[in-house]
C-alpha cells in the first residue's frame, strides 16, 4: 500500500526531526529556500523552495511547516492555507495526549512530551 505524499517545509533541525517522524506515515518530501532542488536530506528529496508551492500543491495536498521560527512558520501556513494544503497533525507514538487537551491542524509533537489539561479543555494550536 502507497503512503499519502506529503510536503514538509523546512529542512533545518527541527524539519529534519518532523520528517524523522513524519516518514513513518508519509512519503515525504522537504521544501526549502536554503538547499538545492533535487539534493536530498536524510533519504527525503527536496522538491523546491517556498516560491514553488503552488505548482506542488498540485502533486501534494498535505503539508506541514517544520520551522523552527513561531512568525515564520505562520506565515508559511497561511499562505498554504490560501493554497489549498491541508495539514496534518504528526504525532509520535510515545507522545501522550490529555483526553482534555484538543489538537489544532498541522501540529507536530514529537517523542516523549506531555500535554496535560492546563484548563477544563486545554487547546493547542501549533
Amino acid at each position: 500500500m502507497s503512503k499519502e505524499k506529503l510536503l514538509l517545509v523546512g529542512a533545518g533541525g527541527f524539519g529534519r526531526m518532523v520528517a524523522e517522524q513524519a516518514m513513518f506515515q508519509y512519503d515525504c518530501a522537504f521544501v526549502d529556500d536554503g538547499q538545492d532542488v533535487d539534493n536530498e536530506i536524510c533519504g527525503i528529496p527536496v522538491v523546491g523552495g517556498l516560491a514553488n508551492l503552488p505548482e506542488l500543491r498540485i502533486e501534494y495536498g498535505l503539508l506541514v511547516v517544520g520551522i523552527g521560527s513561531n512568525q515564520f512558520r505562520a506565515q508559511v501556513y497561511e499562505k498554504a492555507k490560501i493554497l489549498g494544503y491541508t495539514f496534518p497533525n504528526v504525532i509520535a507514538p510515545s507522545a501522550y495526549i490529555s483526553p482534555y487537551a484538543k489538537l489544532g491542524c498541522g501540529c507536530v509533537v514529537l517523542q516523549m512530551p506531555v500535554s496535560r489539561m492546563v484548563c477544563p479543555l486545554a487547546t493547542v494550536f501549533c
